[in-house]
């Protein structure tokens, strides 16, 4: 049977004993908050793209930090903002302000940005 046919939003119970399932089984899945956050409909389309696949998802503050840097980073860069104006602006030492925009621009130059 495949997994569209057996995840169908018109059978909220049976979801429920799926999800029961799968944590009998499978002790750390994290299947049953993938059927809330995606839904009955897309979750087959996820586990077709992802089956298998191992990955982090980055924590909030940690995507907050990058974004902060890269616009550190291009504040400077293109000159509309000067280090000592980003560290007021952002609340660091300049020091962490040219440790910030030393990583991004290692890591945009070898991505080739």
């Amino acid at each position: 049977m495949a997994l569209d046919k057996l995840i169908d939003p018109d059978l909220p119970r049976f979801i429920d004993t799926f999800a029961a399932v799968l944590i009998y089984h499978y002790e750390e899945t994290l299947l049953p908050d993938l059927i809330d956050v995606f839904g009955p409909k897309m979750l087959p389309k996820f586990l077709d793209v992802f089956a298998g696949t191992t990955f982090e998802v980055p924590t909030r503050r940690k995507i907050e930090e990058v974004v902060r840097n890269v616009s550190i980073y291009l504040s400077i860069k293109e000159g509309r903002l000067t280090i000592d104006e980003a560290a007021r602006k952002h609340d660091l030492t300049r020091g962490m302000i040219r440790l910030i925009f030393g990583q991004v621009r290692k890591i945009s130059e070898g991505a080739n940005l």
